[in-house]
């Protein structure tokens, strides 16, 4: 299961999605300087981890999205759109 840098990958936690395939981590950097508010993730069963003060939306858009973790320190805020999403995190 592949790690996703932000921003050493990709300059987006938006873009880092867009390119994720299920399995992977998205994994942010204390290098990541950017606000992107709410993230839409459309792919299932993906992680995302963060150890410094952050404040992300993640937003699952469809029933197909089953399942978001999150690691670290960050304050992740997750939202499910189908009744099949499991999000899981701090």
């Amino acid at each position: 299961m592949p790690i996703i840098r932000v921003p050493e990958d990709f300059a987006t936690i938006a873009e880092a999605v867009g390119h994720a395939t299920p399995g992977d981590t998205i994994q942010i950097g204390s290098a990541y300087s950017g606000f992107e508010g709410s993230v839409n993730v459309s792919v299932n069963n993906l992680t995302f981890d963060g150890n410094f003060p952050l404040s992300i939306v993640l937003d699952a858009q469809n029933g197909n999205v089953t399942s978001i973790s999150t690691t670290g320190n960050a304050d992740f805020d997750l939202r499910g759109r189908g009744g099949n999403d499991t999000l899981i995190g701090n």
